[in-house]
């Protein structure tokens, strides 16, 4: 395979695809409201909330490349400490994170004894409460890194029916024989708490691209830990299927994100994750955020 227009290493930039939180999720459909009573009604602290005395469970995805350009999506967790913002975080295969003394200044954690940074991202500029986008600074370089305050497990269990999360994207590929462009367009998440499935969907997108939707399709939502995984990418163009024209043979796509938060439907408030496909002739990724 010849060079691709864009070759996303050593470090990934930040600009390959930004799903911004819009309109807040709702619940829709039969069953819009949990059948049981809501369980930990009380939403957990913000993020960034300090000054309560409450530690409450991490979770996200970090994005890096290999050597040779290739994706590689690594899942994130850990608890913070919201009486004074300390964080413990692991990200798997690329490095941990412990910073007792919370944010700094410049709102940064930083852990000096690992030489490791996580730093607010301008990429997403998002006013959500639960889950934003940072850079980790590692011996591994700077990696886009989703960061979250999780759903309560008992609260995701409990919640029937379906949410629907809006908001914009912004879209950067690599294809031969095409450009790799960046695109504004509308996104749309949308969570079937019956099934444990979510689905994304990219569309109305602005510029010259050769596909005007991307579609991740079926991703599974871990009851455990509130994870998202699995699912599959589809590019579509014009109501086709251009995602074998695109990329190629040899698909590999992948997904991980998780849900955020709670609302007072007892459902999670917001919902991020990322997703990379790449196959003989190009590749694509993305971070979103949806509230």
């Amino acid at each position: 395979m010849a060079p691709l227009a864009l070759r996303i290493s050593p470090i990934l930039p930040l600009a390959l695809i930004a799903v911004l939180s819009g309109c807040g999720g709702g619940s829709s459909g039969s069953g819009g409201t949990p059948t049981d009573p809501p369980v930990n009604v009380e939403p957990p602290p913000g993020l960034f909330r300090t000054g309560v005395d409450q530690e409450t469970n991490v979770g996200g995805v970090t994005i890096t490349t290999t050597s040779d350009g290739n994706f590689v999506l690594h899942p994130l967790n850990g608890q913070l400490d919201h009486n004074e913002g300390a964080l413990n975080i692991n990200i798997t295969d690329v490095a941990r994170l412990t910073d007792t003394n919370g944010r700094n200044s410049s709102g940064d954690w930083h852990d000096s004894s690992r030489g490791t940074t996580l730093s607010p991202s301008d990429l997403l500029p998002t006013s959500t409460t639960y889950v934003r986008l940072f850079e980790f600074d590692s011996s591994k370089g700077t990696t886009p890194t989703l960061m979250g305050v999780l759903v309560p497990i008992d609260s995701l269990r409990a919640a029937r029916g379906t949410a629907t999360y809006t908001g914009t994207s912004e879209i950067n590929y690599a294809i031969l024989d095409a450009t790799g462009n960046n695109s504004t367009g509308t996104a749309r998440a949308t969570i079937d708490f019956d099934t444990g499935r979510v689905s994304l969907q990219i569309y109305s997108l602005d510029g010259t691209t050769p596909f005007d939707e991307v579609l991740v399709n079926n991703m599974q939502i871990n009851m455990n830990n509130a994870g998202l995984s699995g699912g599959s990418i589809i590019l579509n163009n014009n109501g086709a299927n251009v995602t074998s024209a695109l990329l190629g043979t040899g698909i590999d796509d992948a997904t991980g994100g998780a849900l955020y938060g709670l609302n007072n439907a007892g459902e999670p408030d917001e919902a991020g994750g990322m997703f990379t496909a790449e196959g003989s002739r190009g590749q694509v990724a993305g971070v979103w955020i949806a509230d």
